[in-house]
């Protein structure tokens, strides 16, 4: 009986903790999306000083968008979160992709809509990494 109690208090423990954590995790991803929604408001642009895959895999995470590749985070850089949450917006992207740590493919489903859209993300990003927008893959 003692021995049931026991396993019955460490079990309850360890959900306890993985409950907490995983309530963490959902609150900073909220948080996340909320400053995306409020950095599209003109009047006070939003600039986040964070590495581009670590802030790209939580832009993904938010939006439901696929971010793959490799995740070398290279060199913390301050990027507006206004205009790739425009973006986003505008050309509806459907798969982020690092081809290499410099280099990112997003697949968007307005593609023809790209206009100066990539060299606008590229000085989002500081100018650390190169951003070319295509079509999605069928």
């Amino acid at each position: 009986m003692v021995s049931f109690n026991l396993v019955f208090h460490v079990a309850s423990a360890l959900a306890c903790v993985l409950l907490i954590y995983a309530l963490l995790r959902l609150q900073s991803l909220v948080r996340f999306h909320g400053q995306l929604w409020q950095s599209l408001d003109s009047a006070r642009p939003l600039i986040q000083l964070d590495w581009p895959a670590l802030f790209l895999s939580k832009f993904g995470k938010a939006l439901a968008i696929p971010v793959e590749g490799p995740t070398e985070k290279g060199q913390p850089c301050r990027i507006e979160m206004g205009t790739w949450t425009a973006a986003h917006l505008e050309l509806h992207f459907t798969r982020i992709h690092w081809s290499s740590p410099q280099e990112l493919v997003i697949e968007a489903r307005n593609h023809d809509r790209t206009g100066s859209w990539s060299q606008q993300l590229e000085e989002a990003l500081g100018g650390a990494v190169r951003v070319h927008i295509k079509a999605p893959l069928r």
